[in-house]
């Protein structure tokens, strides 16, 4: 499902149409930025779209530790000067082919 773009209203609009934007948020799953003094404050977000954007930074997070984790092991297995440019490409090709792989089964 694809996000929509976020609606920004001021801080008054809100007070003013308070159960209209929230009926949005909870029924349209419209994300709304609030400003005050023509600054971005605060966004409203139903929960749904809450649980999708921690999720989605938990997978990354998770992605970044797991490529991390094959880097550490691919340093090791790379000894100093043992190794000619091309078997080093080749150790490099065959980390990243298998990290695209989990991405993209």
């Amino acid at each position: 499902m694809k996000a929509k773009d976020p609606v920004t209203i001021s801080a008054e609009e809100l007070r003013v149409n308070l159960s209209n934007y929230l009926g949005r948020v909870m029924y349209a799953d419209e994300m709304i930025v609030v400003q005050k003094y023509n600054r971005d404050a605060v966004v409203i977000v139903s929960p749904r779209m809450l649980k999708r954007l921690i999720d989605a930074n938990q997978a990354t997070s998770e992605d970044r530790d797991a490529a991390l984790r094959r880097l550490d092991t691919l340093t090791r297995e790379i000894p100093r000067n043992d190794l000619s440019e091309v078997e080093i490409s080749q150790l490099v090709d065959r980390e990243v082919k298998a990290v695209r792989s989990q991405k993209h089964p």
